[in-house]
């Protein structure tokens, strides 16, 4: 049996963070109505991937009915948490940047994305990327992603630091111009 009214399309990537939060892998799908696959586990059959469809066009996906506990696990969590998910929108962007991630480098880490912001991003923007845009984005992009590989709701930290920079006092290095806490 399959339900047709409980997740919206609006909601995937909604739906893909909560997964990772609570500890459900997820790939995605196979062929043209599948849209992702989500890994459950029975003590007769062990790990095994149950599918959610795009299959009649409407608003909403099609989920099987062993799925249906877990999606109205989503849609509790999502009541809790809308008035925060809207109200921070860096933190609605880290969420989109990582579900995105999640789908392309499901087994990245934040060793390896560090090194390629050092290795490779870095590296682009100082050499002529300064007046492009798009490099800086794929500078935070990778920020981004490897704040939530690490647990770290990125928008919480960056108000967080704000607060103790605008208290600070600051000067800069007459020798190399860059810009300094005073220590205290």
């Amino acid at each position: 049996m399959a339900r047709r009214n409980l997740l919206h399309k609006q909601d995937l990537d909604l739906f893909c963070t909560y997964l990772n939060q609570a500890g459900y892998q997820y790939r995605p799908g196979k062929g043209t109505y599948e849209v992702i696959q989500v890994q459950c586990n029975s003590p007769d059959v062990g790990d095994y991937y149950v599918p959610i469809y795009d299959r009649n066009g409407g608003d909403h996906f099609t989920i099987q009915d062993s799925m249906v506990y877990l999606v109205r696990g989503f849609l509790r969590w999502k009541r809790k948490n809308e008035e925060q998910l809207l109200a921070d929108p860096i933190s609605e962007l880290q969420m989109s940047i990582a579900t995105w991630a999640n789908e392309i480098i499901p087994d990245r880490t934040a060793h390896n994305a560090i090194v390629k912001l050092m290795v490779h991003e870095l590296p682009e923007l100082l050499n002529g990327g300064l007046d492009d845009p798009l490099e800086y984005a794929d500078i935070a992009i990778l920020v981004f992603d490897i704040a939530y590989l690490q647990g770290i709701n990125i928008g919480k930290a960056i108000r967080d630091k704000m607060e103790i920079n605008r208290d600070r006092k600051w000067e800069t290095d007459p020798n190399t111009g860059i810009l300094s806490h005073v220590n205290d």
